[in-house]
């Protein structure tokens, strides 16, 4: 009677083990060849494109590879890393694919770039200027007295 009731129970936790593919591929930059490091990854349903089934990143070297909820149907994949042209990707898995090997992509530079910039300065920023001259010149003293490593007695030497 036991066999019976757990019975149900294992096979629906079969389905949900069974109901995930994995992704995985290489992100490379276009002009040095090199491994894209962090780069976000978002996997979501194309019929809703709103609801993230799995966020991850590239490592060091540019590689991915994760699980992803999910059986069949149609996926979008967005490559994002800063400076970069994001990469699209649309792809659909079939009933029973484990696995979607995307390869080697390349990520691009983005084109847009910031336009001249001004740095003006709204107050003074010499700090000397505050100071009035008697206790700049103490300091200065001071400031010289232990650079070169003066003892304290040969304060007076000033």
């Amino acid at each position: 009677m036991l066999a019976v009731l757990l019975i149900p129970v294992w096979a629906t936790a079969q389905n949900a083990a069974n109901s995930s593919f994995q992704i995985k591929g290489i992100l490379l930059d276009s002009l040095t060849k090199e491994g894209e490091p962090y780069a976000t990854i978002k996997i979501v349903k194309k019929e809703a494109p709103e609801h993230a089934l799995k966020m991850l990143v590239t490592d060091m070297k540019g590689h991915f590879q994760e699980k992803v909820p999910g059986n069949k149907g149609n996926f979008i994949m967005t490559i994002s890393s800063v400076g970069r042209n994001s990469i699209v990707k649309n792809f659909s898995v079939k009933s029973g694919e484990k696995s979607v090997d995307f390869g080697t992509m390349y990520i691009t530079d983005a084109s847009n770039e910031l336009g001249q910039v001004e740095i003006v300065a709204h107050y003074s920023l010499n700090i000397f200027s505050e100071i009035p001259f008697y206790r700049l010149s103490l300091y200065i003293r001071y400031l010289h007295m232990f650079s070169f490593g003066l003892n304290t007695h040969e304060i007076s030497r000033f």
